[in-house]
């Protein structure tokens, strides 16, 4: 089984660091929010697509697996600007009180998950798979000719400020 650590060196350092827009009251989620609208900033729209960009906090608390949270994201950010065709993708993350939710949607070719994991295409959807898999979450993708719905919920560890 592999650990999170090795999954990170084998998945690509994805690091860039986003303007500051709002002020939530917890610093390390400035830092968090930041960071995914920075990597959205230089990873989509300076690609030329159009992006809606939602995070949400119910709770005012910053997940302890936040890095991982960041790759995973990234992942799906990466494989939309590689394989999608995409113009336009809608990224929403909501902190709940147990759990992150993930929702990528991108208006793309889409794909067909049984063949590209069948023909050894799909590397960074394992990469995300396992990475939810080792925080004990799930993913579901949804994929047709036109649209793809990415969609993550990890439960949530928490550090209490």
């Amino acid at each position: 089984m592999e650990t999170i650590s090795e999954i990170n060196s084998s998945a690509g350092d994805i690091t860039s660091y986003g303007k500051m827009e709002f002020f939530p009251l917890n610093p390390e989620e400035v830092i968090f929010s930041a960071s995914i609208k920075g990597m959205i900033e230089k990873g989509l729209e300076k690609n030329g697509l159009a992006v809606i960009y939602s995070y949400s906090n119910d709770e005012n608390i910053c997940p302890d697996n936040t890095m991982d949270i960041y790759k995973i994201t990234g992942e799906i950010l990466n494989n939309i600007v590689k394989y999608s065709g995409a113009d336009f993708v809608k990224v929403f993350i909501k902190v709940k009180a147990k759990s992150v939710i993930i929702e990528v949607d991108d208006n793309g070719t889409g794909f067909d998950m049984k063949k590209t994991v069948q023909k050894n295409e799909g590397m960074g959807l394992e990469r995300i798979i396992r990475r939810v898999e080792l925080l004990n979450g799930s993913v579901t993708f949804f994929s047709n000719s036109d649209r793809t719905v990415v969609y993550v919920e990890i439960p949530l560890e928490v550090k209490n400020e």
